[in-house]
């Protein structure tokens, strides 16, 4: 089965109304914040945690929905995009495709 990942980088402030607005289209979530990786915890398990996640711009977030390919993401996108410009949220939107099997 193809999916369609809609991902919305957005700042760390943003973030809750981000969801709050990615919520009314699905439930289910990726949301990729690293602000909390505290020094203490990067300096015990520093070895375990990937370099792309301890090099990370701890100021962003990135919030993501997966779309089944019999739903037409662009009603998802365009929704989206009213209600960020509504919020008055500055965030970067991006579209990739997916197959379930490389997952």
């Amino acid at each position: 089965m193809e999916w369609t990942q809609i991902k919305v980088l957005c700042g760390i402030d943003d973030l809750d109304a981000v969801c709050a607005v990615m919520c009314m289209l699905d439930n289910g979530l990726l949301i990729e914040d690293y602000s909390d990786i505290e020094e203490n915890l990067m300096q015990m398990y520093g070895e375990l945690i990937d370099d792309s996640i301890l090099n990370a711009d701890k100021s962003r977030a990135s919030v993501s929905i997966f779309v089944p390919e019999e739903k037409p993401y662009t009603d998802y996108v365009a929704h989206m995009r009213e209600r960020f410009s509504d919020l008055g949220i500055d965030v970067k939107i991006t579209i990739e495709g997916l197959n379930e099997q490389d997952w």
